[in-house]
């Protein structure tokens, strides 16, 4: 199943706004970051390292949040992101691939 990210997060924005008002960047920006470090968390337990275990499946679960947290930012602050990803995409394989690609 293929998902369009950026229309996901277009109406998200316009249902979240028609329902509890505007978001402002900078507390999205914030969510990014809040998401991300779940992320981190929850492969944190699923890998033992952590006094709680978790499941692969709930990383994915926190990867997907951090994905659509990010273009939802990008919505609010008018970044086409598919087209930013994939600029930058072309500017790190143009450099060749090693691991410090990314």
């Amino acid at each position: 199943m293929h998902i369009n990210v950026t229309e996901m997060a277009a109406r998200f924005v316009q249902q979240h706004d028609e329902a509890r008002g505007s978001t402002p960047a900078w507390a999205q920006a914030l969510n990014v970051v809040g998401e991300a470090g779940e992320m981190a968390e929850a492969y944190r337990r699923a890998t033992g390292h952590a006094r709680r275990s978790s499941t692969m499946d709930e990383v994915a679960d926190e990867m997907a949040d951090v994905v659509i947290a990010t273009y939802v930012f990008a919505q609010r602050v008018g970044v086409d992101l598919d087209e930013t990803i994939a600029a930058k995409y072309e500017k790190i394989m143009s450099r060749g691939f090693d691991h410090r690609s990314v």
